[in-house]
Formats: C-alpha cells, structure tokens, sequence
C-alpha cells in the first residue's frame, strides 16, 4: 500500500477520477484491429461512428477508443476470444495467479485462473478503523459490495466471477480508501461515501481495475458526452458493457503474451 499513498501523493488530493476518458491526450486514427474488435464488442460497429456524435453507438465508439489506448497498455489488442476465454490460457500446471498494477491513475486487480473455473478476478479494499467499522456499516459495504460483485459478474461476456471484498488488514488490500457518512467527491482512491448506492460502488470498483469515467464535466450534454446505460458514465443506474470486460481482461493476455502485443506493458505474474 506504500506504493499507494505515494501516488496520491504525487496525483495531489485535489486529483479527480472525473479524469474523463476523453482527456487522455491524442487519439490515433482507428487501425484495422480497434475496427474489428469495436464489430464484435459494439452492435453495429464502428466503422461509420461520428464525432460529434448521431446516437449512442458513435459514443461507445469513442470510449472503446479512449479506454483502449488511455492506458500504458495502448496498442495491446489481443484476439478477442482468446481475452473472453480465459480457461484457455492456462499451462500444464491448470492454475495460476496474474495480476495488473498500474500507477497513475491507481488500478489493482488480480485473477485467480482455473481451467474447468476459468477466471476469479478479485479488488481487495480495507475501509480503515472507526465508522466503518460500526455494525450496521459493515452490513451495509458487505451488502454493496456483494451486489456490485453480482453486476460485474452477471454481464461479463467471458467465463469471469469477479469478486469484490472488505479486507480487515492494510497490508492485505489493494486499495484503502477513507469511509465516511455524506456525499464523497474524492479519488476513488482515497475516498468512499457511505451514501453510495451499490451502482456507484460498482463504478469506483471499476476505476480500481482500471477504467475511467466516461463523462466530460465541460460537455453541454447532461451526463457529458457518453451513453448513459453505461456504468461509467452513469453510477447511478448504468451496466458494465462489453468494451469494459475487454479493456479490463486484455491486460492479462498483453502482460503473460508480449508476441500479441505492440506496445505497453505494467502487468505481471504474481
């Protein structure tokens, strides 16, 4: 976790994960590869997307985009059913451990892989001492995590439990946010809300494994310019899209397989 705090040192308190996925810095021209992948993973497609955009496909095209290259993995675009199948990665051994860490901004994840199993692919986050601790708010982050499980869970594509746990020790967690009654408007990093509903849980949870918000707080359009049935534009009432598993899953394949990968890197095997 020391690794941690100094990346909230460095980012600065007043760092947001309103970090849109469009300010990410210069997109490249879509390549053969995002335009094949975007077919399969966005009903209808890429090829004829637009910006501004006509409807919410040209949007999820342009996140797919931006989430596809904002990260130290860009260029990495592995075959889209060896990502979503993952029992098919695994040695002679049949099971092993992988995980992602990045830095800036902070994602943790790792994926327990068995072959008849396929994937379980955990967050681990230690709430702290004190409010969190009272009865009825370990009931309640129990309750929210275990329903934000489900959601990830439920529309994954790929053979994928994911599985989002309360750990008790610092030293055992990914992530070791603050917890504390009112409205949070922090990093999700540094700060959770006990307000929060289990949506919202489930859109922080998906900034740990590394995506990033959808919304642009400059844009005219309510929501900011993205598709508001997607969880990370929309923590109140949006689903996890299948663009997501792939950003998310992808890093495995890039970081254990470089012969599939052009550029990028920050992942290793446990």
């Amino acid at each position: 976790m020391k690794r941690l705090v100094l990346s909230v040192l460095v980012l600065g308190i007043g760092v947001s994960a309103a970090h849109s996925a469009q300010a990410m810095g210069k997109r490249p021209k879509p390549d053969a590869r995002y335009l094949e992948l975007s077919q399969r993973l966005i009903p209808g497609g890429c090829d004829d997307a637009q910006w501004p955009p006509r409807h919410d496909r040209d949007r999820d095209c342009r996140q797919f985009r931006s989430h596809l290259y904002g990260d130290d993995f860009g260029g990495c675009e592995p075959d889209l059913d060896k990502t979503f199948s993952p029992e098919t990665w695994l040695q002679s051994q049949g099971k092993y451990i992988l995980g992602v860490w990045r830095t800036a901004l902070p994602s943790r994840y790792v994926g327990y892989l068995n072959r008849s199993a396929g994937i379980n692919l955990r967050v681990r986050i230690y709430f702290g001492e004190g409010f969190a601790r009272e009865p009825e708010q370990i009931a309640s982050i129990e309750a929210r995590l275990r329903l934000a499980s489900t959601m990830w869970t439920q529309y994954s594509p790929a053979k994928v439990t994911f599985q989002f746990e309360r750990v008790w020790r610092q030293e055992d967690s990914d992530f070791a946010p603050s917890y504390a009654p009112g409205w949070a408007r922090g990093p999700y990093f540094y700060q959770w809300s006990a307000d929060w509903t289990d949506t919202t849980f489930a859109h922080e949870i998906g900034h740990m494994m590394g995506l990033v918000d959808e919304y642009d707080w400059e844009a005219a359009r309510p929501n900011g310019d993205c598709a508001t049935d997607s969880l990370m534009c929309n923590s109140f009432q949006g689903l996890p899209k299948p663009f997501h598993y792939y950003v998310v899953l992808r890093r495995f394949r890039c970081s254990q397989f470089p012969d599939e990968m052009s550029g990028g890197g920050g992942g290793y095997p446990f």
